[in-house]
């Protein structure tokens, strides 16, 4: 190969070829993506105007075509025996619609027209509701989920994979309800009853989340309800912290030994109770205080320290505590 061949060759290779566009750089794909989000809004918006014009021809079209019909109406003659017609028909209207209604409050078919609480279940039909896991039945068991700052707790069945019951305690004047932990009592049959225990956390604590909210004083929350689930919905059985004084809003546990107790503890008062299932009877309360060795949060506990649990007793007088609210 002479010397020409071989400068014809540099030649060749150092070209690009010619079908093979330069990669695209960081500011033209964002320039593209900006010109064809704004296309798109461009269009949107003329689409829009369309569908407006064309909604108002048709309005417009519509009120034409019915003037005529208005102006063509006869107006009704009103007689003497017109109106005594008209008047005994509208009472017997009345008359008839005031018995059906009576009838339908003291039937045990339709207690959802009276006064006092759903006697008779829903009837929901579900379509493809069973849950499963690769193929495996996650079995009859009910699970029941708190929902925080919803407000309330849902008992979810878990082999049909519908809600069974709900309970809302805004609907019993808890203003700032954040249903946080529970734990239901044993129950033989749970599709046909059972109780739980649900505490709510404390008012304040709908701040520290972020949410955007317009709230600076919040109800004081710290609430334990009991409530019990009848085979149909759920009803609040009692405000434990009302009762007792104790406002406490974290961890619930039933008594493993017999159920009939539960524990409810709090990490904020650093108060743990013992309550009787039956009675609300508070059989002990217990106060922890730490105090570390190290004046640094951060190595309180590294550091070591002394714990003290002291034994504290309600007011004499009231038989209550006075640990209620934030």
């Amino acid at each position: 190969m002479n010397e020409a061949d071989r400068q014809a060759v540099k030649t060749d290779t150092a070209m690009p070829p010619p079908d093979i566009a330069p990669p695209p750089t960081a500011g033209s794909q964002v320039a593209a993506f900006v010109a064809h989000q704004a296309e798109v809004t461009r269009t949107d918006h003329e689409d829009f105007q369309a569908y407006l014009r064309a909604k108002r021809e048709h309005a417009q079209q519509t009120r034409e075509q019915e003037a005529p019909r208005a102006r063509t109406k006869l107006r009704p003659r009103l007689t003497r025996r017109g109106m005594l017609t008209a008047a005994g028909g509208t009472a017997m209207a009345v008359e008839a619609a005031t018995l059906v209604f009576d009838g339908n409050r003291t039937s045990a078919s339709d207690d959802a027209t009276a006064a006092g609480p759903q006697q008779q279940p829903i009837t929901r039909e579900m379509i493809n509701s069973r849950a499963d896991v690769a193929g495996r039945s996650l079995g009859r068991w009910i699970a029941l989920l708190p929902t925080k700052m919803g407000g309330g707790t849902y008992a979810l069945d878990l082999n049909s994979n519908r809600v069974l019951a709900s309970i809302w305690y805004w609907n019993y004047g808890d203003h700032n309800p954040i249903s946080h932990h529970l734990c239901a009592f044993p129950s033989a049959d749970p599709y046909n009853g059972f109780e739980f225990v649900n505490s709510t956390q404390g008012g304040k604590n709908s701040l520290i989340y972020g949410i955007p909210t317009n709230i600076t004083e919040p109800a004081p929350g710290f609430n334990i309800y009991r409530v019990r689930y009848d085979g149909s919905q759920m009803q609040l059985m009692e405000n434990v912290s009302e009762s007792t004084g104790l406002g406490l809003g974290v961890h619930v546990t039933v008594n493993p030994r017999d159920a009939q107790s539960y524990f409810v503890t709090d990490g904020q008062k650093d108060i743990a109770a013992h309550f009787d299932r039956t009675t609300s009877r508070v059989k002990a309360a217990l106060r922890f205080d730490w105090k570390g060795n190290s004046p640094e949060l951060s190595r309180t506990w590294q550091d070591g320290g002394v714990l003290t649990i002291s034994r504290i007793y309600p007011d004499e007088a009231t038989g209550k505590y006075d640990y209620l609210g934030t």
